[in-house]
Formats: C-alpha cells, sequence, structure tokens
C-alpha cells in the first residue's frame, strides 16, 4: 500500500520512502505485484467522533480543503479483490477512495446526523492537534511528522486532483464504497464516543487539560532522527513529475461495469 501524496521531494520522509518502495517494486520481474493508492482514510477523520458526540464539535485541521474519505474496510476488500486473482492485477495501481467529496465542514454535518445532536465544526491548530494525538490517541511522533505536511497538501487541493473520486472499489469488489455516513455510524458506536455521563466527563476533562500537555517537538525529534531532507522539498501540486503521473494513474483507474484492462 502506497500514498497518494508519494513522490521523491515531498517533504515528509514516509512519503518519500513509499516513493522508494513504489519504484522498488517496478523493477521486479517475475513477481506478481499491485499498488494500492489511496488517499486520506475515513478513520483519519473519526478518530475525534467522540469529540463531536460528547461535545458538541468536530475538530478541523484542513481548512476548506477536500477529501473523499475512504472506509478501512473498503481498502481491505480490494486488497482481497486483487489477492483473489494477483495475475489479473500484475503491476496495476488502484486508488480507492470514498464515494464523495466532502470537506470538514461537511463532514461534521454528517456526524451530527449520526449522532443526533447539532455539531459545531471549530478549526483547530496544528500545535493543539498535535498535543491531542499524542495524549488522547497515542499517535507516534513519526507519523506526526508527516501529517503536519498532509495537512497542508490536503489544504492546497492534492486529494482533488483530477477529480478526486474514482469507482475502483465498486469496479474490484463489486459493490460501492461506503459512505462518510456509514462509517461514521460505525465509530459513533464503538464504546469511547458512547453517549454516556461517563463518557462525557472523561471527555470534558480531556478537553480541559489537553492543551496545558506538552506536544511532540518535531524539529528536535528530526534532528535526532538524522532526517535527510531533499535538495528542493515540495508538496505534492507543487510537484510537476508528481502531477505528470498522476494524471495517468487517474485515468487509468477502472471504471464500475466496464471490464478491467489488464498491464501488458
Amino acid at each position: 500500500m502506497s500514498q497518494w501524496t508519494s513522490h521523491r521531494n515531498h517533504p515528509a520522509l514516509m512519503t518519500r520512502q513509499t516513493w522508494l518502495m513504489d519504484k522498488m517494486f517496478a523493477e521486479f520481474r517475475g513477481i506478481a505485484h499491485t499498488i494500492l493508492n489511496p488517499g486520506l482514510f475515513a478513520d483519519d477523520f473519526l478518530r475525534v467522533i467522540d469529540s463531536a458526540a460528547l461535545l458538541g464539535f468536530f475538530p478541523m485541521l484542513t481548512g476548506d480543503g477536500k477529501v473523499a474519505p475512504v472506509a478501512n474496510e473498503d481498502i481491505a476488500r480490494t486488497a482481497v479483490a486483487v489477492l483473489m486473482a494477483p495475475e489479473r492485477h500484475d503491476r496495476m495501481t488502484y486508488r480507492p477512495t470514498g464515494p464523495q467529496l466532502l470537506s470538514g465542514r461537511e463532514m461534521a454535518d454528517i456526524v451530527a446526523t449520526v449522532v443526533g445532536h447539532p455539531v459545531r465544526p471549530v478549526h483547530v491548530p496544528f500545535w493543539l492537534f498535535n498535543k491531542t494525538a499524542r495524549w488522547r490517541q497515542g499517535v507516534e511522533p513519526f507519523l506526526m511528522s508527516a501529517m503536519r505536511h498532509y495537512v497542508e497538501d490536503m489544504k492546497k487541493g492534492a486529494f482533488l486532483f483530477e477529480g478526486g473520486v474514482t469507482d475502483t472499489v465498486e469496479a474490484l469488489t463489486g459493490r460501492p464504497a461506503e459512505s462518510f455516513e456509514t462509517t461514521a455510524r460505525r465509530y459513533a458506536a464503538l464504546p469511547f464516543a458512547r453517549q454516556s455521563l461517563g463518557n462525557r466527563l472523561k471527555a470534558l476533562a480531556g478537553f480541559i487539560v489537553t492543551p496545558f500537555l506538552p506536544g511532540y517537538d518535531l524539529e528536535r525529534l528530526e534532528r535526532e532522527w538524522r532526517i535527510p531532507a531533499p535538495a528542493k522539498p515540495t508538496l505534492t501540486l507543487q510537484d510537476e513529475r508528481w502531477r505528470s503521473e498522476h494524471s495517468r494513474l487517474m485515468a487509468r483507474q477502472p471504471r464500475a461495469g466496464q471490464t478491467l484492462r489488464v498491464a501488458s
């Protein structure tokens, strides 16, 4: 599994690593391989559904940027479909997405429907998300060092490129990608998001305390990790080669109801 943002000059080391892996697999001969290249997962946005369910606000990091968030389960179903016939999908790259482009505000409206009460979308600065992710969600610092760049990618429209939505999930699995609302209902039913007095008190305590806790010092950690930097780091849409490669990738995506094209 690769990344939609994968390219050689991205400022996130994780993304440059996926680009190297993509190129390495492309050199293999005699071994079938298929790359899944999703965008942002619905899980990325629904980690905070407890804030919406229990406190009535939905944190947003990405301004007015839009994405078609895909469910983890749909990525898994796509992978299973490929693994059931690996020779049919050899050397193909697929981009599974959700069925609809959504902004953070539109996600908040959907979550409000799911939890049954008004939910206010609230813009959250990355420094505060850094604290929340560390202390309330257990996100590792290496992922956080990449996420700060993905937030900027989304703000700049990287996940809208060439339309931003594909039929890939339905074309490969025979079932449409599930809606963000369907995924949100599954998350809202999880124990941490259920609307109980105990959960509300816990969420309120976390809301009050978290701003006073230390976040990750990402610049210091990256120096300690000795992460190499590209000579001219660029986000996705700033890179001409990325745009060219991903334009071709989107043009090759299978469509629901059409016969799949097999790599020659």
